[in-house]
């Protein structure tokens, strides 16, 4: 039995100490109704960056140029039933803009602190990952490490 494996990237978009989350649609083909950040699948023969920066204007009408790329995380990995890999490449960026516009991917947005992250049904390792993006908004150390996660 052949292993899936794909790559996603997740934008993780910061305005004012304040993360952007995204609520899944019930459109959406993978965890429905999770809040998440950014993401998309890499396409072959583009740039990691570019599809980023695509995902982000397509989910939300944030233009490339209200974004600074402030950090590019380590890679994580998700196994999904020992027949799926996703590898997520996750990016940080600061948005000089809290104006969004969603598309049918997503159903809600919410701009939180970091005292809301519970608050919230994420996605597989979303809270490690906006708690890092945190960490890095308050200049303190992130533990960006690359870990693999099995559900």
């Amino acid at each position: 039995m052949s292993i899936n494996k794909t790559i996603v990237v997740t934008s993780i978009i910061e305005n004012n100490n304040r993360i952007l989350i995204l609520k899944r649609s019930e459109r959406v083909k993978s965890f429905r109704h999770n809040w998440a950040g950014v993401s998309g699948y890499f396409e072959k023969n583009e740039d990691i960056l570019s599809r980023a920066l695509i995902e982000i204007y397509e989910e939300t009408k944030i233009n490339k140029r209200d974004l600074i790329l402030k950090k590019i995380l380590n890679e994580t990995k998700i196994i999904i039933n020992n027949e799926k890999i996703l590898t997520i490449q996750p990016f940080f960026f600061s948005s000089k803009t809290k104006n969004i516009s969603l598309n049918w991917e997503n159903s809600d947005f919410k701009w939180i602190k970091k005292d809301q992250i519970k608050n919230y049904d994420t996605v597989p390792k979303l809270t490690e990952l906006l708690l890092d993006c945190f960490n890095l908004i308050n200049n303190k150390i992130c533990n960006c490490n690359k870990s693999t996660l099995f559900i």
